[in-house]
């Protein structure tokens, strides 16, 4: 749970009558608004505990809904006058080549996935989450060690099931799937001002059936899809106090209070759901909440989020606003600038799980 200055309490009463809502204008709604605001400002705990993994048997809420399609991707004209901040939206076998994308780096026919990784990461180490559900599980290690622990679990339903994310589309060397230079130029203006032009991370999991609780925040996504087949499951951002959010450290990520994948979430809640095959691009706009799991032995996924404040201030704005007007970030933020000479977002907020550690990698 962040801190947060005594603007963002005034700000957040000038915006609240602006505030997205879903459903009537209640009591109900006004309370869980006002909890909300308590707990962000640190004063009130979570409106719910999130128990992601340990609901069994799993009785997850069937989807309604699907999110729109089309094929192939398009030039940056199109996709800011009819995409940009809405969505999210697939583009169908739209990481080509010709927009900047390389999936063959890691696709070639005549070897595994897992084979040209191991190549092009070298003896680099991966943040690896030892324990998927656990964020504070997370280590550095070579993907060797990440595969053996991802083989055991295999094998053994008792052990925690491991998953590699987020970490640098760069430690793969001349291989890069995703383009981030073709791809800022479809963000806002005031994004591709502020943001390096060099965040893509990599998510691989070697285990079928790995999860990603359900969160939002403050960057938009184009997401690409190397290997493997991956769900994505999505709600708008007016739903956040019903899904029952909650800050994850700095007010950086805000995390629903249901596993989707294993519990029922309120029937009032419309909740859309996509597959995402291999060369399958995914734009979703800031603050979207999105949870995804993984349907295949082998899946391998690259991301380039970008911080948005003006989308996201349009799409959820106190949440917004409390992750840009929380002091420890601008302090953290540029802490990191001075003591690593750049500043990457995933290494921000990961750092508040891994405290004592030493094993920052740049």
């Amino acid at each position: 749970m962040g801190n947060a200055s005594a603007g963002f309490l005034v700000l957040v009463a000038m915006v609240w009558a602006l505030q997205p809502k879903a459903g009537d204008f209640h009591f109900a709604n006004i309370q869980d608004h006002f909890r909300l605001v308590g707990h962000l400002l640190g004063w009130l705990p979570a409106a719910r505990e999130l128990r992601p993994g340990t609901i069994s048997p799993p009785n997850p809420r069937p989807t309604n809904g699907s999110i729109e399609e089309v094929q192939g991707f398009v030039d940056v004209a199109t996709f800011r006058q009819q995409y940009l901040g809405k969505g999210p939206m697939v583009f169908r076998k739209g990481a080509t080549t010709e927009y900047g994308f390389d999936l063959g780096c890691l696709t070639q026919h005549n070897r595994s996935v897992q084979e040209l990784l191991a190549e092009h990461l070298g003896d680099r180490e991966i943040r690896t989450f030892k324990d998927q559900f656990d964020d504070a599980s997370a280590e550095f290690m070579p993907i060797q060690m990440y595969n053996q622990l991802a083989a055991e679990a295999a094998s053994d339903p008792t052990k925690p099931i491991p998953y590699a994310r987020a970490f640098p589309q760069e430690h793969l060397g001349s291989c890069r799937p995703l383009s981030t230079s073709v791809l800022m130029k479809y963000r806002r203006n005031l994004a591709v001002g502020i943001i390096p032009d060099d965040m893509a991370f990599v998510f691989y999991s070697s285990n079928n059936g790995t999860t990603t609780k359900m969160h939002m925040d403050v960057s938009d996504s184009f997401f690409v899809q190397v290997y493997g087949r991956k769900r994505w499951y999505f709600v708008d951002p007016q739903y956040a106090t019903q899904i029952k959010v909650f800050a994850d450290p700095l007010n950086l990520v805000f995390v629903a209070g249901f596993d989707i994948h294993r519990e029922a979430i309120p029937p009032e809640i419309p909740v859309r759901e996509v597959v995402l095959s291999p060369g399958d691009l995914l734009y979703f706009p800031a603050m979207t909440l999105h949870a995804v799991v993984n349907l295949d032995p082998v899946t391998v996924g690259v991301d380039a989020p970008v911080v948005d404040p003006y989308g996201a201030i349009l799409r959820h704005r106190t949440l917004t606003l409390a992750t840009l007007l929380n002091p420890w970030v601008a302090y953290k933020s540029i802490l990191q600038v001075v003591q690593k000479g750049r500043f990457r977002a995933q290494e921000l907020y990961f750092a508040e799980y891994m405290k004592g550690s030493d094993k920052y990698k740049s």
